[in-house]
C-alpha cells in the first residue's frame, strides 16, 4: 500500500504541473471528490472501492474543443470531474 500511495503522490504532482502549464482564465474548477474518496478508501483498506472509483475517476479524461481568445475553436486536453 505504501507504494501505491506514493505513486498516487506522484500523479498528484505531475497533474499539478499540466495544471500551471496549461492554465486557461476559463478552466473549469475541478472538485477533488474522487480524490478525496480514492485516498479515503486506501486508507481503509477497501481496495475495491478505491479501484472502482480510479476506474470511472480516469474514465472523464480526454480532448474537448475549446474556444481561443481569438474566437478559433481547437482541441484541448481536457481534465473533466
Amino acid at each position: 500500500m505504501p507504494r501505491l500511495l506514493a505513486a498516487i503522490d506522484d500523479l498528484h504532482g505531475a497533474s499539478a504541473r499540466f495544471l500551471f502549464a496549461s492554465w486557461r482564465s476559463d478552466w473549469e474548477a475541478r472538485t477533488d471528490h474522487d480524490h478525496l474518496a480514492i485516498l479515503a478508501a486506501l486508507r481503509g483498506g477497501d481496495v475495491d472501492t478505491a479501484a472502482a472509483t480510479l476506474a470511472r475517476h480516469v474514465q472523464w479524461i480526454g480532448e474537448r474543443r475549446v474556444t481561443t481568445p481569438s474566437g478559433r475553436t481547437r482541441e484541448a486536453f481536457a481534465i473533466v470531474g
